[in-house]
């Protein structure tokens, strides 16, 4: 018997050709004939819970349940939709049309984002107008993107329909979905992050240095951190970027603290850098520790200034 990369791995890596296919053509078909509810279809009668639970289930039979435990709609995430402030609280423990749109929002784009990302794109504090517009839109984009993903995959798996099919084509069809997947999800995120760079925050930001004296002092400019180029010989990094206090966002956030260790990396010599947190761990995911290290308050938020010098 060989090791773990031996034959029996080798067998473990198969697949059924034509179970492969089969579901690849009912997927199709499902996704072709799948239509999420319009606005006056979704009912304004007042549900609770275990009503809404069902409901959804409806709604969203697409998502794959792997046990029973891992039911997607429980009333665990919903309860955490509304303290996160992702949705609009129930009224008397009962939930109304604006409240069934969010949750059909909120589960379908949670297949391919995190729900720190994804409130970035629903309405935040809108009244049912704006939201009724807002879901009639979305809905119509639901459809649009199935099609053109059947049409997509239809055209990369067109090699395993055919009886012809081999066991490799099978696996890189697979493999492909796979990272496919994966790199939508990535560019989605990082599109999303753009969402946040606000020109009414750099002219606020000039206006503020224009108050405290120091216009001639400070420049700055929207761009991606992670491209981040410092010219001159010379030179001082002022950033607050978000501390996570989310149980949600601290993923995020520990991610960006990554990146900005990366970055800082390659600045000039004579530059410094300074970062305001709470975050407790910064600097072991910043990737070194602070040359100096002060306390101080951010609103009613205990944080800490990192100092960091080439």
């Amino acid at each position: 018997m060989r090791g773990p990369l031996g034959p029996e791995s080798e067998r473990a890596m198969r697949y059924d050709k034509d179970l492969v296919a089969h579901k690849l053509l009912r997927w199709e078909n499902y996704l072709n004939h799948y239509k999420l509810p319009e606005w006056k279809e979704l009912p304004d009668i007042g549900l609770y819970m275990d009503q809404v639970i069902a409901l959804l289930g409806q709604y969203l039979d697409f998502i794959p349940v792997e046990e029973q435990k891992d039911k997607p709609v429980t009333s665990t995430t919903i309860n955490n939709y509304v303290r996160l402030k992702v949705m609009p609280a129930p009224e008397k423990r009962k939930y109304y049309r604006i409240h069934i749109a969010y949750l059909i929002m909120i589960f379908t784009l949670k297949q391919g984002t995190s729900i720190s990302s994804l409130q970035k794109l629903l309405p935040t504090g809108e009244d049912e107008e704006t939201v009724r517009n807002f879901y009639t839109n979305y809905i119509h984009r639901v459809q649009k993107v199935g099609t053109f993903y059947t049409a997509q995959t239809r055209a990369a798996g067109e090699d395993i329909l055919s009886a012809q099919a081999s066991e490799e084509a099978v696996e890189d069809f697979i493999i492909q979905t796979v990272l496919m997947s994966g790199f939508s999800q990535i560019l989605g995120e990082k599109l999303l992050h753009l969402r946040d760079a606000d020109p009414k925050a750099v002219r606020i930001a000039q206006e503020n240095a224009v108050k405290a004296g120091v216009e001639d002092l400070v420049r700055f400019q929207r761009a991606d951190a992670a491209g981040l180029r410092c010219t001159g010989e010379y030179g001082q990094i002022v950033t607050n970027p978000p501390y996570g206090e989310r149980l949600l966002e601290k993923e995020e956030a520990e991610s960006l603290y990554r990146m900005f260790g990366r970055v800082y990396r390659d600045i000039p010599p004579r530059w410094r850098g300074l970062v305001i947190t709470s975050h407790p761990e910064f600097e072991r995911f910043f990737g070194r520790k602070a040359d100096k290290k002060r306390k101080l308050y951010n609103g009613m938020i205990k944080c800490d200034l990192y100092q960091f010098s080439r």
